[in-house]
């Protein structure tokens, strides 16, 4: 059965496979490469991607950025009080869950979770591959932002769960992308930013390639910056610029900023090829008519903050990994965002544009790099970069792997651990963490060799991140309290739970 790897994004999502010695992504039923990231439900059925956009039904009911609620437990909470009035969709909290109303104040209303929308979007894109394969599709790497916390990883999981999927990794966006930059054009021992601007989020990670080995020294970004945001900006220009020559509110017509939302997308698109103005035209009704023109430099202008934001992460991210701009050796740029030139002319300002990568398909390379892990993970293969190797060992139990992955880092605390995993035998395993910024892999690795390091990290006034994978990164939950091989009982109370690349 092949394994295959999704890229699940905040406006659009994409599923890949590995065949004839390459990553290849999957056609849709629409014959494009990526399917909009959006879900209608109708009295009997549910649309995912196109067939949603144009949906018969009240506006509602069509759901987007599920990437963006997804973990979340308090609507309040969100970082997106400006554009909530540009949504479409109605949100509330229900069980401190932040999710959909569908029919809202009607007896048919109905709450809807992210993950659960998360998931038709996954049963869409797994049908792709069993319709492209002719077998059914079971096993799967799923890509997230490098910064997803607890809650929102647990929330992705269920996702994938609800969509009749066996989780065997969640691999973080950059890491994919590098791995698939890899595949490409091979890297030399050097230091890589990875700088992924997509429709919703903003994710920066600083990955060192030593001896072909890949470690990730920083990560940064935000879950809520990305070119969704600048559509905005753009609407709310629009909407200004209208409000001044007519009295007429076209916040109060949610089919009318779902139209609007579409053309500034499109302006926003078209600026980056052409160096002339944009006319932002929509007609509403008689001889009402919304006509704004739009240059490069007003959207530049208007979107300032943001693109100031970009280079704030990036800044972060070097300094978290104790790197100057200079030590940085190539920029690898994926996401359709990257694709602004005011994007590409701030870091090339900041790096030089000889470090600036292009030649990878920015839409695409997440979703590659999830099908070249997904396939050496079917394999038991070795990995190039992210330094998992599945070695058969000298042990009378068959199939007995050992797996190591090195110099993690998750906010300010860099994790390294090692893993002893026994595919036969089921549940038993070890896990030993050690958690300091400054400790080598070779002091690491005397260490886990003593028990008494895994004792003493635990009672240290550290925070350590707890991960438990069973056969291979299929992964399994840690409950309130899990016995380790006997020896220890962790509560996760105090705890942030990892499970991922």
């Amino acid at each position: 059965m092949v394994y295959i790897g999704i890229d699940l994004g905040t406006t659009y999502s994409c599923v890949a496979i590995f065949d004839n010695g390459r990553p290849i992504t999957l056609f849709n039923d629409d014959g494009k490469h990526t399917v909009p990231s959006i879900v209608a439900y109708g009295e009997e059925e549910i649309l995912v991607g196109n067939p949603a956009l144009i949906y018969n039904t009240d506006l509602s009911n069509i759901l987007y950025d599920s990437k963006r609620l997804i973990g979340w437990g308090i609507v309040h909470d969100l970082p997106l009080a400006e554009d909530r009035q540009l949504w479409t969709f109605n949100v509330d909290t229900r069980n401190k869950i932040a999710g959909y109303i569908l029919h809202k104040g009607t007896p048919r209303e109905k709450f809807v979770t992210p993950e659960e929308v998360s998931a038709e979007i996954l049963k869409k894109l797994k049908l792709t591959a069993e319709t492209y394969l002719g077998q059914e599709v079971r096993d799967v790497v799923v890509t997230i932002p490098a910064f997803f916390q607890a809650e929102q990883i647990a929330a992705t999981k269920r996702a994938v769960e609800l969509a009749g999927l066996n989780l065997r990794c969640l691999l973080e966006e950059p890491s994919a992308a590098a791995i698939a930059y890899n595949k490409k054009r091979k890297l030399d021992d050097s230091s890589i930013l990875i700088f992924d601007f997509g429709g919703g989020t903003l994710d920066i990670s600083i990955l060192d390639i030593k001896n072909g080995n890949l470690s990730v020294k920083a990560v940064s970004g935000d879950a809520h910056l990305g070119g969704q945001d600048l559509d905005s900006k753009i609407m709310r220009y629009v909407i200004d610029t209208f409000a001044k020559s007519f009295n007429f509110d076209i916040c109060d017509r949610p089919r009318l900023i779902k139209r609007l939302r579409t053309e500034c997308r499109k302006a926003k698109e078209s600026l980056s090829s052409v160096n002339g103005p944009i006319n932002i035209h929509m007609d509403i009704k008689d001889e009402l008519e919304v006509n704004v023109e739009l240059t490069r430099e007003r959207f530049q202008e208007l979107c300032h903050e943001n693109f100031q934001r970009t280079i704030y992460y990036v800044l972060r991210a070097i300094s978290s990994a104790g790197l100057k701009v200079t030590q940085i050796d190539h920029v690898i740029l994926v996401g359709g965002s990257t694709k602004i030139p005011l994007v590409q002319k701030l870091l090339g300002e900041r790096f030089g544009e000889g470090k600036l990568k292009f030649d990878i398909n920015p839409n695409e390379a997440v979703a590659h790099g999830a099908a070249i892990l997904a396939h050496t993970l079917q394999k038991y293969e070795s990995m190039p970069l992210i330094n998992l190797t599945l070695n058969e060992t000298a042990s009378n139990v068959p199939n007995s792997f050992e797996m190591e992955i090195l110099a993690r880092k998750l906010k300010d605390h860099e994790i390294l651990f090692y893993l002893n995993t026994n595919e036969s035998g089921g549940t038993e395993g070890t896990v030993r963490i050690f958690n300091s910024q400054n400790c080598t892999v070779e002091k690491f690795m005397k260490l886990c060799s003593d028990q008494w390091a895994y004792e003493a990290a635990i009672a240290s006034d550290k925070i350590f991140y707890v991960c438990f994978i069973q056969n291979i990164f299929e992964i399994i939950d840690l409950k309130d309290r899990q016995k380790m091989k006997g020896q220890f009982e962790i509560s996760l109370a105090s705890m942030i739970n990892s499970e991922r690349i």
